[in-house]
């Protein structure tokens, strides 16, 4: 028995903590860092896998939508502002597509992860 069996065998999946820890798991999954013991532990949690996706993106979701009211907010009084608050505006709005980009790439990631999931989940 491995180390990482160890430690996924000791896991307390009623605890906070361990909850933490299989949600981060499935971050490591979404991007594609997680060894292959680590995936059949996945495999054999499916319903957890699933529920920690479908709270995964919501949560992106809901951080996407926080971000454009950011944006909204932020460039409200884009016309009554100096030039140099329209220069860090504008570098403010540039870094907030650019972390959009990147969420939206992990959302579409975590919902095709998830079809995979309800196709395990399926056929179980």
């Amino acid at each position: 028995m491995t180390q990482i069996d160890n430690y996924l065998d000791d896991l307390d999946l009623t605890s906070d903590q361990d909850m933490d820890s299989f949600k981060q798991l499935v971050i490591a999954d979404i991007k594609g860092s997680i060894s292959e013991e680590e995936k059949i532990y996945l495999l054999n949690n499916l319903s957890l896998w699933n529920y920690n996706l479908q709270v995964l993106r919501r949560d992106m979701e809901l951080q996407l939508s926080c971000q454009k009211s950011k944006i909204k907010m932020q460039t409200a009084n884009f016309d009554e502002m100096s030039d140099e608050e329209k220069a860090q505006t504008k570098i403010f709005v540039n870094d907030q597509h650019k972390w959009r980009m990147s969420a939206l790439k992990f959302l579409s990631n975590i919902e095709r992860k998830a079809l995979y999931v309800k196709m395990l989940l399926t056929n179980a």
